[in-house]
């Protein structure tokens, strides 16, 4: 399930924006199952994606009421509810106490910026590896957290 504030009026089927959305889901073999307005404004903006194969037995849209967004309940049948887990691992940076000052910094006096290579190729990989050395020596070190995903 994929559940959330998309910021795309999903009301408009015909924006490029929908249509690359609904086309994406597709060919996971998904769908949204809201089909009403969920902002106090009259346009859909909150998802509920599920399989295709997973039926619903209820969606309900609840007016806004503490926020601009509607409360969406969605039931299921549990015997079409297929369950998996799985352990992954998810790397991440503490961005707040990154010095911009100090990137910044390091990022003019390389040789991306005094002495850039003109191959396309050799200018992306050169992007790819000063961005991430300066970020690796202004930034706090990636941590490790292991998540249990539960697949449904």
């Amino acid at each position: 399930m994929i559940v959330g504030d998309v910021n795309v009026h999903l009301n408009d089927a015909t924006t490029a924006q929908v249509i690359q959305l609904v086309s994406l889901l597709v060919r996971f073999g998904l769908h949204d199952v809201v089909r009403q307005p969920t902002h106090l404004r009259g346009h859909q903006l909150d998802v509920f994606i599920t399989h295709t194969d997973q039926p619903t037995t209820s969606v309900r849209v609840n007016p806004p009421l503490l926020s601009d967004h509607s409360l969406i309940t969605v039931a299921f049948n549990t015997l079409s509810v297929k369950q998996a887990s799985e352990n992954m691992p998810v790397w991440y940076r503490r961005w707040r106490p990154f010095d911009v000052d100090g990137f910044v910094g390091e990022l003019q006096q390389s040789r991306l910026l005094q002495d850039a290579p003109s191959d396309v190729s050799e200018l992306v990989a050169f992007y790819n590896s000063t961005m991430n050395s300066d970020v690796t020596r202004t930034a706090d070190p990636l941590a490790t957290v292991t998540l249990t995903c539960l697949f449904i």
